[in-house]
């Protein structure tokens, strides 16, 4: 199977190597699409090493895209998924973490926050900003990643970064045809990031607690999303004591 593995950044190959290590053991042929390049001065170097450890176990090929999801639309399309994102922290539950919706706050467009003097406006201005969103043209260079790689499943992470534009390339896979894996980044991105705006056939997550919250916060439904384990950990079963 020829799986598209979309990381936006090379320091997240880090999580995901014994997953790219198990696909390419099965067979599977593996193209990682990465946003930016990987600085060998700072953490995003290991995804190099990453690349060059995984790559011997199969077919593995990666690529830099930084155009990916420009185009005319880019900026409406994420000032209105910011926004989307932004309304969530609105929440009472987050009022004992102002600091983190503050830091939200300030990547969010003046519309957006305006609306927090009108409550009972914000769940229609959510749907129709939804809704809109969603209807705005996918960038042709996602198209053209899609009909070169032709892969059978995608892979997405991290997904729910603010204003995040990986869920152009969900829509686009989803409208071929092609199952889309959301996959769980880091334990706390499902309560500390965006939403996830567009729904995956499947989203894998660490544990049942990010089960719960990709059902409650990002209405998931319970039978999309399976539990795989803390990935980024799994190095750790190989580990053996020196004496």
């Amino acid at each position: 199977m020829r799986v598209l593995f979309a990381i936006s950044h090379p320091g997240f190959l880090r999580n995901f190597e014994s997953g790219l290590r198990a696909l390419l053991r099965r067979g599977h042929a593996v193209h990682v699409v990465l946003e930016r390049d990987a600085d060998t001065d700072s953490i995003g170097g290991a995804a190099l090493q990453v690349l060059e450890r995984a790559g011997a176990d199969g077919a593995l090929t990666h690529a830099v895209s930084r155009a990916l999801f420009d185009s005319e639309w880019s900026a409406l399309t994420r000032q209105l998924r910011m926004a989307r994102d932004f309304w969530r922290y609105v929440d009472p539950l987050y009022d004992g973490a102002r600091l983190l919706r503050e830091r939200v706050r300030a990547e969010t467009p003046a519309f957006a926050t305006g609306l927090l003097a009108a409550p009972l406006l914000r769940p229609v201005a959510d749907r129709v900003v939804h809704a809109v969103e969603r209807r705005l043209p996918l960038p042709a260079a996602v198209s053209q990643l899609l009909d070169e790689a032709r892969p059978e499943a995608v892979i997405v992470t991290p997904l729910v970064y603010i204003g995040s534009d990986q869920v152009q390339l969900l829509r686009a896979a989803r409208l071929r045809g092609i199952p889309v894996v959301y996959a769980a980044g880091s334990w706390d991105h499902l309560t500390t990031k965006g939403l996830v705006h567009d729904l995956p056939d499947v989203a894998v997550v660490w544990n049942e607690a990010q089960r719960d919250e990709c059902v409650k916060w990002h209405h998931v439904p319970a039978e999309r999303v399976q539990i795989a384990g803390a990935q980024a950990f799994d190095h750790w079963f190989d580990q053996r004591p020196l004496v």
